[in-house]
């Protein structure tokens, strides 16, 4: 199997009062796959920190989350982002499928919606004047 490159994107963490970053640190503990699944389940259950995206997105990568937990995410990560976890090798072939099945289903729904608006951009007309 082919190495994945991921990219590296610049991120700055919010910082409380004594300099701790929270979000940084849950974020490289779930990127760590011998995470154990209570720890998992502790962030994903998280009031606060369940509720901030690069979170949410390392909870769908890590293998410990939980279906239930991964498919609450799904329709809030970007399309971009699907794609990239639905690569071969990042996730588990079966998440694969759910994540491959939410593409098509943007895909289909923007589709719909243009088919909504003719060439003058006016929602509900005709071209058959």
């Amino acid at each position: 199997m082919a190495a994945v490159k991921r990219k590296v994107l610049p991120a700055r963490f919010y910082r409380t009062a004594t300099g701790a970053e929270p979000v940084r640190k849950w974020l490289k503990a779930l990127s760590r796959e011998s995470l154990p699944v209570g720890v998992v389940k502790a962030i994903a259950q998280h009031r606060k920190w369940s509720h901030t995206y690069n979170v949410r997105l390392a909870l769908v990568r890590h293998p410990g989350a939980t279906l239930s937990t991964i498919l609450a995410y799904l329709p809030e990560l970007t399309v971009s982002d699907l794609r990239e976890l639905a690569a071969p090798g990042i996730v588990s072939e079966n998440l694969r499928k759910y994540l491959l099945a939410e593409i098509q289903q943007r895909i289909r729904k923007s589709e719909k919606s243009a088919q909504v608006f003719d060439t003058t951009g006016e929602p509900g007309a005709s071209n058959s004047d």
